[in-house]
């Protein structure tokens, strides 16, 4: 098993022994009122069955045959490919994700976004797993970063972000709703 160090309050951590899919939701206690700090799985881990791995491989085999049957040599690395990624990517264990805000920016881990590269945020607490924190960046191949945020903590942080950045609709990106879709 992993250890994970989840900090609880400033200057006082605890050690837990758990995986990330095993994590609950850390409710923080800042003593800081310009820090919001909590921890969460990246994203809700849900175990496949065996035949979610053969649907995964027959399809990709079928795709194979397509290929073939088109001459498309290329069609046909790309679909083998595919499908072994997204068997990988479907037992793929979640990270735990440490999200600090601060009047300087928002840090996830050790990726820092800094408040004047941030155009805008939106919370979407209407997700069917778990509100999700939208920021739009200024710039970058990536300008949409979706971060999850605990249940009953949307409001507080709401309330913090609208002092640094404008609020905004933001939608779920195509890429997050296909992967729920698909299970990964």
């Amino acid at each position: 098993m992993q250890d994970i160090i989840v900090k609880k309050r400033e200057g006082e951590k605890v050690e837990v022994n758990k995986k990330a899919e095993q994590l609950a939701p850390e409710k923080i206690i800042p003593t800081n009122p310009d820090i919001l700090e909590w921890s969460m799985p990246e994203y809700i881990f849900k175990n496949k069955s065996n035949d979610w791995y053969w649907s995964v491989g027959i399809i990709a085999l079928a795709l194979v045959a397509l290929a073939y049957f088109i001459n498309n040599f290329f069609f046909a690395v790309i679909a083998i490919i595919g499908g072994f990624a997204m068997m990988l990517l479907g037992a793929k264990k979640p990270v735990v994700l440490n999200v600090k805000v601060s009047p300087k920016g928002i840090t996830i881990n050790k990726t820092i976004f800094l408040m004047e590269d941030i155009e805008s945020f939106c919370l979407n607490e209407d997700l069917p797993e778990e509100p999700r924190l939208f920021i739009k960046l200024k710039k970058g191949l990536s300008r949409f970063v979706s971060i999850p945020i605990n249940k009953g903590e949307e409001k507080r942080a709401e309330d913090f972000l609208k002092k640094f950045l404008v609020e905004e609709t933001l939608s779920e990106s195509f890429t997050l709703i296909l992967t729920r879709l698909l299970g990964i």
